[in-house]
């Protein structure tokens, strides 16, 4: 989810609870980049079961790249990026 303060997609979920009648999902969320918090509130539906799918993929996905990072190393592009930007700089 995107900050509404700065754009920036580095956010987390700092506390998450089910509300009184169990239809809605109360989420408070923070900034990783300015550090703003705001809420978000959920209603429990398709659409809902979908999001939570959605994020244990990206979860998933995060953690399968940064395993194939500690194992091998940045990807080629990265690396050949980094040596293409020192030599502009020199």
């Amino acid at each position: 989810m995107r900050c509404p303060t700065c754009r920036s997609i580095q956010t987390k979920v700092v506390d998450s609870r089910v509300r009184v009648n169990f239809d809605d999902v109360y989420r408070r969320r923070k900034c990783l980049d300015c550090l703003k918090t705001w809420k978000t509130y959920e209603t429990y539906g398709p659409e809902l079961d979908r999001l939570r799918a959605l994020d244990q993929t990206h979860i998933e996905i995060r953690e399968l790249a940064v395993h194939l990072y500690e194992k091998y190393g940045p990807p080629v592009d990265a690396i050949s990026n980094t040596w293409t930007d020192q030599r502009r700089a020199a």
